[in-house]
């Protein structure tokens, strides 16, 4: 890797080389960003062998990261975040490089994680039930995530959507790769929602504030309404509202061909 920011200790990319696969060569400190262009950061990945480089952002004004960024296109140099450094674990690094060259063209603008992948492959898209996959990480995000790490795969987000439905695993494992992913799912949601399991059918149950019902019933906006959306009952008019006149009850059903294989 060549790195820019910092002080000239290096601070930040010492810790991410004990920290990671990720060796430094040369390093740009802060100070000497200004006297950088495009034939010097050429010239800073060739002495290095560099197939990556790092930007310490946080020692850096937002406009001179852009132009390093900018400098790093211009070279063909690909940029990597810390987090992504530490992700590659024992990834080998042309599989690496495919598995982001495959997740630009399965969304574009999208950022891959990786979670238990090691050595190479071929990378290929792998397809799971959108809805069991938005419901799952509407469910508990967290810990959809970390269960993903015992898993050959990487997922992908883009924007606000943290784990979009295409995954990316190797193709000798893919089909086992879609069946573990759907059972993860399956499991994690029979456990943190009100569902059901019909024939080959999740059923999930979902019990929500209604501020309508609240409004019918003479309830004010506001601090009433938080405290009926937190379980609470609330006085208005000497008559006592509680939470379950304010609650709508709505039903999702995700079809799973074959659901009973992954319970």
């Amino acid at each position: 890797l060549i790195g820019f920011g910092g002080t000239h200790y290096a601070v930040r990319q010492t810790a991410i080389a004990l920290a990671s696969r990720g060796a430094f060569g040369h390093i740009a400190p802060t100070r000497q960003i200004g006297a950088l262009d495009l034939d010097l950061v050429r010239r800073m990945r060739e002495a290095s062998r560099a197939v990556a480089a790092y930007i310490d952002k946080k020692s850096l004004p937002a406009c001179e990261a852009a132009r390093v960024e900018r400098l790093l296109d211009g070279a063909g140099i690909p940029l990597l975040t810390e987090s992504e450094i530490r992700e590659i674990g024992d990834l080998e690094w042309a599989t690496y490089l495919r598995i982001r060259a495959l997740a630009d063209e399965i969304a574009p603008g999208s950022r891959a994680r990786i979670h238990g992948l090691a050595g190479q492959g071929t990378p290929v898209p792998v397809d799971v039930n959108r809805d069991l996959v938005e419901e799952t990480a509407k469910s508990d995000k967290t810990g959809f995530i970390t269960a993903l790490d015992g898993l050959p795969v990487a997922h992908l987000s883009k924007g606000s959507t943290e784990v979009l439905p295409t995954f990316i695993g190797f193709v000798y494992g893919s089909s086992r790769l879609a069946s573990d992913i759907t059972t993860l799912c399956v499991k994690l949601l029979l456990i943190s929602e009100d569902a059901v399991i019909d024939g080959d059918h999740l059923v999930l149950r979902k019990v929500r504030f209604d501020p309508e019902k609240a409004r019918r019933l003479g309830v004010p906006r506001g601090p009433l309404f938080a405290m009926l959306a937190g379980g609470k009952a609330v006085e208005i008019g000497g008559q006592t509202v509680t939470p379950d006149a304010v609650q709508a009850t709505s039903i999702k059903r995700i079809h799973i061909p074959g659901l009973e294989r992954y319970i």
